[in-house]
């Protein structure tokens, strides 16, 4: 009997469950060792509102800059490495903003 329900299981089907995924790869919002993506879910504005919020920061940061760097003895004239950092990290904050400007306007032209 034992033989018979094994033989029977095995011509039963199995149970297979598919779920569909949006096909839409997610735009990029940054890369260095790992990829960031954007949410599919993320809408424009809230895409628009953050671009804007790092473009206030990355404002204040390279003004601040500036005025140190032309003050004689200022901290960032004598610490080069640090002010070679600090530009790297407004780089990669602008390509954040880029990705998210460029995302908003994909999107746009997908609708």
């Amino acid at each position: 009997m034992a033989s018979e329900s094994v033989a029977a299981s095995a011509t039963q089907p199995e149970s297979v469950t598919v779920n569909v995924v949006d096909a839409r790869k997610a735009p990029n919002f940054f890369r260095l060792n790992a990829t960031y993506q954007i949410s599919p879910d993320a809408t424009d504005c809230e895409l628009l509102d953050d671009a804007g919020c790092l473009l206030e920061v990355l404002q204040a940061t390279v003004k601040t800059m500036a005025f140190e760097l032309g003050v004689t003895g200022s901290y960032l004239q004598a610490s080069p490495e640090e002010v070679s950092r600090a530009l790297y990290g407004v780089t990669y904050q602008l390509q954040m903003v880029s990705n998210m400007v460029e995302a908003v306007q994909l999107e746009g032209a997908r609708s």
